[in-house]
């Protein structure tokens, strides 16, 4: 998957730019308080891609 992709799918998911790391960006979804780090890569992994999107959709357990 492109990253300009997965980029529009997490902030469509609720996820927001948190800040920039050495070799990684990070997200974060404020709802929930999980944070991802996305690679600079032009392609990431789809296996790799989903489980970014599944990890920041995760609803927290009230």
């Amino acid at each position: 998957m492109k990253r300009a992709k997965l980029i529009e799918i997490v902030i469509a998911s609720g996820a927001e730019f948190f800040r920039r790391g050495g070799n990684h960006d990070i997200y974060i979804n404020s709802k929930t308080g999980v944070q991802e780090p996305i690679a600079r890569h032009r392609d990431i992994p789809e296996g790799l891609a989903k489980r970014i999107i599944k990890r920041l959709k995760a609803q927290t357990l009230i």
